[in-house]
């Protein structure tokens, strides 16, 4: 996911496709599908944009492009034209602007040697990354240690505005370059070819295929361009944006903000004295206290840890350069002594500033954060007002103290109980000691079967998170707080939530009877009936000569008990098929939710063999315009309508079909062994079932639907659902209220 989020980093670039109807009166070219109905009396123009591919050591184009769709959705309600994307190298950029290819170019830096030739929007519409680029071939440099760039040249253009930010990475680095001069950018990439200089400044979408990436530095924002000729398509854009900006100014503002946050780990760079720091750097040494699946699991035997927070610092060590060596104590206060006295480096640890030894060690940024789930008796009532409120709250004593010090400021009127274990909370609640108990969202779900109690119900929708940060020792040097905080900044959120996630699934359960029973409650039962029978059969066989006819009351007494058995088995299995019919159920539309769709899905395609006539097909439908709606109308409408269309869709559909919703206005379906030539037709019924849903409302509801066929047993789910995905791209970039069929 770090890389996709850097495909915001190369250029904000859009998908332009779907932005209104087109007037020209020709069918989309992906589908014989009609037109929506427009006002005749207008008419729009479709604008060829080029689109700069960008560099792909820091960005994947197609992500980028997907991304900030949604920004240029909104942009588009001000505009009188539709766009057409097309990609261009920057080679090809001014000639296919003067040749009349393209009429727009993205993303732009102003050029002062093209000033008359080239103009530029008003607003800053996109970012762009600048780095240090070399040639192809060079292995002189390493990018992780900028100490050896000292004594390289760099060639730079004149005026170039990126020249200042240059200089800045310099002084911040302490790295010293010769710098060289040239007229224009195509002068400096003379000068690199001929070897005359080592590097050159360059942004990633202003690359040519004779650079490399050595180290990006910055973010520089960007223009849209056009020949000067064609300047009032910008006064179009520059209008449109401003009317954005004063309709909706939190939009635009907070996208920004968040892509600068997520492109800060590409332009993180380590100083030369960090990088010596780090290479002369001795395995640092970090402790961990107590043992809590599936956070910390400690290994005696080979002194080694695994679990979520070992992962973490191999993470951390993979983007920094550090090694690490791993140390387990008892309790936590044993950890934190050992940190006092330099025993031990590092330990991950709950962070409060009321914590009363708090100037005892330092501290990085927060890394993640702890997040715990309220559990309460099922009969209970949740006040709007209970964190104010006075309550009882039972809690496990293994925390850190830290966690007990930062609940204490948030929830100040509250009396704490501690308990051993998770268990063992759940059951003061329903003792009613207390009147909450606060687990660990993780730990409840990698042990579900602290969930099964019927009498509980968890509050998902009222938690708490507790931050999470790395202590550091006193007794190593200030400059391990930066370099650790330079690496927090390295790894992404989603980065964490991967670690997380692949514990949560790969959790290796602690087998036992409980266990087996809160999870298979079914063959459990079974299995015990099963041996129950064996039991009193042998018993049978071994008193038939002796008691025969005691052996009739013994087979009597055990058909009763096998028929109590079988029933209570029913009943089980009954509880069990509504348990899992309610997990796989979208709450509000009643159609499969997203996991089971997926495992519907993936089911099906496992049945497909060779040989076999028999096609599948997938299909994702997209309700257009319908965030509009919802706005006008409301969510109460919105639902209404989601739950209108969810239906229709099952009546579409066979009993053999699978019908799901993906997220939001998204819903998959998957036919089984349905007819190719059947899905055009298909997929209009699918289509005018959008339409009915509210003729009224303005602009119209309507369908975009991407299809696949399935008759290759090689195709997995993951592919399937792209091949999908991109068919459905195709539709709202040719003007939404359509379908395509994958390759065809």
């Amino acid at each position: 996911m770090v890389k996709k989020l850097l495909g915001l980093v190369a250029v904000l670039t859009f998908s332009l496709g779907a932005l209104y109807f087109c007037q020209s009166g020709e069918s989309p070219s992906f589908i014989d599908a009609p037109a929506p109905p427009t006002a005749a009396s207008i008419t729009f123009k479709n604008i060829k944009i080029g689109f700069l591919i960008p560099d792909s050591a820091v960005s994947d184009p197609v992500e980028a492009k997907h991304f900030y769709g949604q920004h240029l959705t909104e942009l588009a309600k001000y505009l009188p034209w539709t766009y057409e994307l097309v990609e261009v190298s920057p080679e090809q950029a001014l000639y296919k602007l003067e040749s009349g290819d393209i009429d727009l170019v993205l993303p732009m830096e102003k050029n002062a040697t093209r000033e008359g030739e080239i103009s530029y929007s008003q607003h800053k519409f996109f970012l762009d990354t600048l780095g240090l680029y070399t040639r192809q071939n060079e292995k002189h440099f390493n990018p992780r240690d900028l100490s050896n760039l000292d004594g390289a040249s760099v060639g730079l253009y004149k005026g170039r505005a990126g020249n200042e930010l240059f200089f800045r990475f310099c002084q911040t680095n302490n790295v010293n370059l010769q710098v060289h001069y040239y007229d224009d950018q195509k002068a400096v990439m003379v000068a690199l070819r001929k070897g005359d200089i080592d590097l050159i400044v360059d942004s990633a979408t202003n690359i040519t295929s004779e650079e490399k990436l050595l180290v990006a530095f910055d973010i520089v924002e960007t223009y849209v361009g056009c020949l000067t000729r064609n300047k009032g398509l910008l006064d179009d854009l520059d209008a449109a944006n401003t009317k954005l900006l004063r309709d909706n100014p939190e939009y635009v503002a907070d996208l920004t903000l968040s892509l600068k946050e997520a492109l800060r780990p590409q332009i993180t760079n380590f100083t030369p004295a960090e990088s010596t720091y780090i290479r002369t750097s001795r395995p640092l040494k970090v402790a961990f206290f107590s043992e809590a699946a599936p956070y910390v699991e400690y290994d005696i035997a080979d002194k080694n840890a695994h679990g979520i927070l070992p992962d973490i610092f191999r993470l951390i060590s993979s983007h920094s350069g550090f090694s690490f060596e791993f140390m387990h104590f008892l309790s936590h206060e044993d950890a934190r002594r050992a940190l006092r006295s330099g025993e031990a480096d590092l330990m991950i640890d709950n962070y409060s500033a009321h914590m009363k030894d708090y100037d005892d060690f330092y501290y990085t940024s927060p890394l993640m954060r702890q997040d715990f789930t309220f559990i309460t008796r099922t009969a209970a009532e949740d006040s709007p007002k209970f964190k104010i409120e006075h309550h009882t709250l039972a809690l496990v004593k293994d925390n850190s103290p830290e966690v007990i010090t930062y609940l204490l400021h948030e929830f100040p009127r509250w009396t704490f109980h501690q308990y051993r274990s998770p268990k063992e909370c759940m059951e003061a609640v329903k003792r009613q000691e207390a009147d909450y108990a606060l687990l660990d969202a993780h730990t409840l779900m990698s042990d579900r079967s602290l969930l099964v109690d019927p009498s509980l119900s968890p509050i998902y929708a009222t938690g708490t998170s507790v931050p999470i940060c790395i202590t550091i020792s006193k007794k190593q040097p200030p400059l391990l707080k930066d370099v650790l905080n330079k690496t927090l900044l390295k790894i992404s959120e989603e980065d964490i939530k991967q670690v997380i996630g692949r514990h949560r699934l790969y959790e290796k359960p602690q087998l036992s009877l409980s266990y087996a029973a809160s999870h298979y409650p079914l063959q459990t039962g079974l299995s015990i009936g099963l041996f129950l029978l064996m039991l009193f059969t042998i018993i049978f066989f071994v008193h038939h000569t002796r008691q025969e006819k005691k052996q009739k009351e013994i087979l009597t007494q055990t058909n009763a008990e096998l028929e109590d058995t079988l029933r209570d088995l029913l009943e089980a299995q009954k509880s069990r098929d509504a348990y899992k019919e309610k997990a796989e159920t979208d709450a509000l539309t009643g159609v499969l939710n997203k996991a089971a769709i997926e495992t519907f899905a993936q089911k099906a395609i496992s049945r497909i063999t060779f040989g076999k006539k028999v096609t599948d097909a997938f299909i994702i439908a997209d309700l257009d315009h319908f965030k509009e709606a919802n706005d006008t109308h409301g969510h109460q409408y919105g639902d209404d309508i989601l739950r209108d269309f969810a239906h229709a869709l099952i009546r579409l559909t066979r009993h053999r079909d699978g019908v799901g919703r993906f997220g939001g206005d998204e819903f998959c379906l998957y036919l089984r062994n349905i007819p190719p030539d059947a899905l055009t037709d298909f997929a209009r019924r699918l289509m005018a079932a959008a339409h009915n849903l509210d003729p009224a409302q303005r602009p119209p509801l309507s369908a975009s639907i991407g299809i696949v066929i399935i008759d290759n047993p090689l195709l997995t789910y993951e592919r399937v659902f792209q091949m999908a995905d991109q068919a459905l791209y195709e539709v709202k970039e040719g003007g939404r209220d359509g379908f395509k069929i994958y390759g065809k």
